[in-house]
């Protein structure tokens, strides 16, 4: 890699990098975990959500929670809920698998979890391998606890389903008013007789707070812990290694223990989104669900005789949760990693392109670079710029399956002018393509993504649409100097090959390349008429069409070229000024086109800065959402009526 790529991809870095900083900054809330919305007694209204480890020991007041629903901010009191009733059950793998390191950290782990509950909380430690045994029953002597826990002893198999039954059916007969449940497992179920459905309904019968620390190993099985934390609303946190077990157990046991209540008085009526941010000492967190208030209160006619006076309906204060059941705190797109994998992906995506295309690179290395794409890229370096090599071949490939598609793509890059093969150029669509989502994938949702990919190759196609229209009405303008050219070099005694080698020196692009590339068709064998009409097809110029018919002509019938091509010129020039007269005359139409086209969007985007409760009504119900795309639809379609009506083609 040379010193100038080395550092434009040095300055990339810096900059995809920087951003990437930013977006986490934004992104560096840290997660409360929250249980369902309690509003029987509306408009009384409360939460209990457990603070971060990072918050414990910060003696959190009312002032340190906010409370926002449907975007106003309402008065409310925090109160710390007391550990008073909290029984918690530690479920421990000792199947085969945890042998060796795992289960001295499962031991170290399990010992510091208990470390943090505060005295008097009841903790019952179980383990299972091919069948779960009770080590100790709940009780709130920690010596006793840790050396069950010490005195874990291995098995063979996993009956992990067993386990999560043995561990509900501890809760059986106790007085807790607070049950959880702790699980530690490192491999799927292999030994259980029960299925884990019937885990499932055992753990939703005992009414308990489920917690799960999957330890990731060759055997461990997501899918299931995924399922176990979707029907109960629990959370599970994976580890990718023992070293990790310590400081997630004791994240597990602040969120156990640290737990507050956050009061306040409802305004809000149907779907709601209630947020509560807790925030101390530059530290913050937060949490949000969606909850289903009562409807607003109906007022309805006393008697027919009495339009005046009315009752207020009478409403149930009842709510429900709309929270889905989370498997991990945040969602993927939010956390630290996917901010820095997402910031790589861009990193690694631009370096790609900027070897493929040969920016930033000498001119010797840039033609060796041409040279090697002209035959494929058949490197063997395992380099950036091998695998940009090995992509267009590949894509070359599928894209000549298909011959018709092969020979589009290539007409296509031909009238814009882009000096790519349909390969390269799908590979750089895709590649452009992949750098969008990958910076989309840190501020969307993959819907968004996948619509913003979509979207780009849309764009893309759309550029090099107009390109070839900005192209071609920029050959239309050269029109009259190349006729004249050419008409002067004809009547100093030169022939026609000689005229049209003057126009390639002499005019500029896209005159100039077209006539240049003709006369090395010429050149290589092809007939003049052949190359000429290729080149009017290229341009789709009526006007040069006439020329190359005129030159046929000449050829076939002789006659004095010059004079024809001077007829041909007024011809052209009356063709060309009529046109633009027109043009003129249909700019009121175009604008109007343009102005119409983005009125409603624009005015939509006022009214919702305005008053979004009213733009609401649009997008969070059926006959609105339908409205907006019927909408969308009739406007699509008065825009491309008065395209039509004010293109003209002659």
């Amino acid at each position: 890699m040379t010193r100038r790529i080395a550092t434009l991809a040095t300055l990339m870095l810096f900059v995809v990098l920087a951003a990437g900083t930013a977006s986490a900054q934004d992104a560096s809330t840290l997660p409360l975990r929250s249980e369902a919305v309690d509003a029987t007694g509306y408009p009384e209204v409360s939460m209990v959500v457990s603070v971060p480890l990072e918050m414990v020991g910060k003696n959190l007041t009312s002032d340190n929670f906010i409370v926002t629903e449907g975007g106003e901010v309402r008065p409310s009191t925090a109160t710390s809920v007391p550990t008073d009733g909290l029984q918690v059950v530690l479920l421990l793998d000792a199947s085969g698998s945890m042998g060796g390191e795992p289960i001295v950290a499962a031991r170290q782990a399990a010992q510091d979890f208990i470390d943090t509950m505060p005295a008097g909380v009841e903790v019952a430690v179980v383990s299972f391998a091919e069948e779960p045994i009770v080590l100790s029953p709940f009780t709130t002597d920690q010596e006793e606890t840790s050396s069950a826990i010490a005195n874990i002893q291995l098995g063979k198999n996993t009956a992990l389903y067993d386990g999560l039954i043995a561990g509900a059916g501890v809760f059986d007969g106790q007085g807790g008013t607070r049950r959880t449940l702790v699980l530690l497992s490192d491999g799927g179920d292999t030994a259980s007789v029960a299925s884990l459905d019937e885990a499932i309904v055992s753990l939703l019968d005992a009414e308990l707070a489920f917690y799960a620390v999957e330890l990731q190993s060759p055997e461990y099985d997501a899918e299931a812990l995924a399922r176990l934390g979707a029907a109960t609303d629990g959370l599970v946190v994976a580890a990718e290694d023992p070293d990790g077990l310590t400081a997630v157990f004791v994240d597990v046991a602040s969120q156990i223990v640290n737990r507050y209540e956050v009061s306040y008085v409802s305004e809000a009526y149907g779907r709601t989104v209630v947020a509560v941010n807790a925030e101390v000492d530059g530290i913050s967190a937060s949490t949000s669900q969606g909850v289903l208030f009562p409807d607003p209160p109906t007022t309805t006619n006393a008697s027919a005789n009495d339009s005046s006076s009315g009752d207020i309906a009478e409403v149930e204060p009842t709510s429900v949760a709309l929270r889905s059941g989370s498997i991990v705190v945040v969602n993927w797109a939010q956390s630290s990693w996917a901010l820095w994998v997402g910031a790589l992906v861009v990193f690694a995506a631009l370096v790609a392109l900027l070897l493929f295309t040969g920016l930033g690179q000498p001119k010797e290395r840039r033609a060796k670079l041409v040279d090697s794409k002209s035959s494929f890229g058949h490197s063997k370096g395992k380099t950036l710029a091998s695998l940009a090599d090995s992509a267009t071949l590949l894509a070359e490939r599928t894209v000549n399956r298909g011959e018709a598609g092969t020979g589009r793509v290539t007409v296509l890059l031909e009238k814009a002018g882009i000096q790519l093969r349909p390969g390269e150029f799908v590979v750089l669509s895709i590649s452009v393509a992949i750098v969008v989502m990958a910076i989309a994938v840190v501020f969307a949702s993959p819907w968004v993504v996948l619509l913003s990919g979509v979207g780009t190759l849309l764009v893309i196609r759309l550029w090099v649409g107009r390109r070839v229209t900005k192209r071609q009405e920029a050959f239309s303008d050269q029109l009259i100097n190349v006729l004249l050219m050419m008409a002067g070099s004809i009547r100093t005694g030169f022939g026609l090959m000689q005229a049209m080698d003057t126009v390639a020196t002499e005019i500029p692009a896209p005159a100039g390349e077209e006539f240049q590339r003709v006369k090395i068709e010429i050149q290589l064998g092809r007939d003049v008429d052949e190359a000429l009409l290729a080149m009017a097809a290229r341009v789709e110029s009526e006007d040069f069409k006439w020329i190359v018919e005129a030159i046929e002509i000449h050829r076939e019938v002789g006659g004095d070229l010059a004079e024809i091509l001077d007829s041909v010129m007024e011809t052209v020039r009356d063709r060309i000024r009529v046109r633009r007269r027109i043009h003129a005359l249909s700019a009121e139409g175009r604008v109007s086109a343009l102005i119409l086209g983005l009125l409603p969007f624009a005015m939509a985007f006022f009214m919702y800065l305005i008053n979004p409760e009213y733009m609401a009504e649009l997008t969070t119900t059926t006959i609105g959402r339908f409205l907006i795309v019927g909408g969308i639809l009739l406007i699509g379609i008065g825009l491309l009526w008065m395209r039509r009506i004010t293109t003209l083609k002659f």
